[in-house]
């Protein structure tokens, strides 16, 4: 068995327009030698491209099972679902969303807010708790067939455009602006307003999936990441995953691996912080360390392709077809400048 496709999940990849929105002023990258991209590809969370190499089906991501790895499924067996605090900024006819991490919501403002959100669910059996400060969970009521992006894949965009639908879609709806209600007038969110903070004045339910099943038979991918939802969900179809500082563009000794997946949610995190700097240097460091080694494999005919996913429809692809259509490329360019100097010559 060879190794045959390099995928990088890279959230935040773009070559232009994430830069043009933060900045006007700076260099934009440039695609490494290759490549072609495409921006004509499906707008999608980066764990839906994760998921559809492990043979999960998430509804193009509004139906990921985060809550049942995050935590035994036995001891709720009621509903599980996320429930994650995020700031709406509203507007004239939306409102945009802020997810979790931007808050930096204290371990005592998080325990305030939600013993105050479990008064209101009291009375119907739920109960809201919390992993860390920022990851919040819903459980007693199914949300197996809620469809809900996750919320940072949701940031900057217009929430309203995104908000949760399939099974029992009304009553999340109506669960959310009850807690919006809540929320408005919270001494927390009063406290953190006064201080020049972001109010938590919303929650986003979503990955009420259930759990996907063990595969028959081993699936012969090896992932590359440091994020541990990733690891979760490659660990839950039994895809071994390595840290991301441990991925090399020398892809000897393989084994059995036919597909390496590398998911760097780098990019991500500094497009949603309007992190510049750190969005350039990441990006020319994915571009150097990893892209155009194994571009150089390709043309050696010792890696079939290396492809390119980010969320917001961009998608490269280096393979021999490729290779040929840069290389055509740069033969005629060189054409035409040696015609000019040519005609040159003779205007002389």
């Amino acid at each position: 068995m060879k190794l045959e496709t390099v995928t990088f999940v890279l959230p935040g990849y773009s070559l232009e327009a994430k830069f043009a929105a933060i900045a006007s002023d700076i260099a934009r990258p440039t695609a490494p030698k290759g490549y072609l991209f495409s921006e004509q590809h499906e707008m999608r969370p980066w764990q839906a491209d994760l998921a559809s190499a492990l043979g999960i089906d998430t509804d193009g991501g509004q139906f990921l099972p985060s809550a049942a790895l995050d935590l035994p499924v036995d001891k709720f067996t009621h509903g599980l679902v996320r429930a994650d605090p995020v700031f709406l900024k509203a507007d004239k006819d939306n409102a945009t969303l802020f997810p979790p991490h931007q808050l930096d919501v204290t371990a005592d403002e998080a325990d305030e807010i939600l013993a105050t959100l479990n008064h209101l669910v009291a009375d119907d059996g739920l109960e809201f708790f919390r992993q860390g400060e920022t990851r919040w969970y819903l459980a007693g009521q199914l949300a197996e067939g809620l469809r809900s992006y996750p919320p940072s894949f949701l940031a900057s965009r217009k929430a309203s455009s995104f908000l949760p639908e399939g099974d029992g879609a009304r009553d999340w709806r109506t669960l959310m602006t009850e807690a919006q209600m809540l929320l408005h007038t919270h001494p927390v969110n009063l406290s953190r307003e006064r201080l020049g903070q972001m109010p938590v004045n919303s929650l986003w339910f979503w990955g009420g999936a259930p759990a996907p099943a063990s595969p028959v038979a081993p699936i012969p991918i090896h992932v590359y990441t440091d994020s541990s939802e990733a690891e979760l969900l490659a660990s839950a179809v039994g895809v071994h995953c390595g840290k991301l500082s441990a991925f090399s563009t020398d892809l000897t000794d393989m084994g059995d691996v036919e597909h390496l997946l590398v998911i760097d949610l780098a990019l991500l995190q500094a497009w949603i912080d309007s992190d510049v700097d750190t969005l350039q240097r990441r990006l020319s460091q994915i571009n150097e360390q990893w892209l155009t080694p194994l571009s150089g494999l390709v043309n050696r005919g010792k890696l079939s392709q290396v492809r390119v996913l980010g969320e917001d429809g961009l998608q490269g692809i280096c393979n021999a077809e490729t290779m040929k259509q840069n290389q055509d490329m740069a033969s005629r360019l060189k054409n035409l400048l040696r015609w000019n100097r040519v005609q040159g010559l003779f205007k002389k």
